[in-house]
């Protein structure tokens, strides 16, 4: 493998995964490639138009955004 971070996560499942500063969504599609079994990505941004932009780009499956503080998320 020539991506280090790749080669650092393969043996990790994905699972419920949490994409912080997700802003248009430009990592999920590496998010999906790194963990292809994963059960959802949920992006968090505070910028509403980011928000938007990433909910025209991914519409639908398992993946879904939130506007929400990084210093003050409203997950458990």
């Amino acid at each position: 493998m020539d991506d280090p971070i790749k080669e650092k996560l393969k043996d990790i499942m994905g699972g419920r995964i949490l994409d912080v500063a997700t802003g248009q969504g430009n990592l999920i599609e590496y998010i999906k490639e790194l963990f292809p079994e994963y059960d959802e990505i949920v992006g968090i941004d505070n910028s509403p138009k980011a928000i938007k932009a990433s909910e025209e780009k991914y519409s639908g499956g398992n993946i879904r955004f939130e506007q929400m503080d990084a210093s003050a998320m409203s997950f458990d």
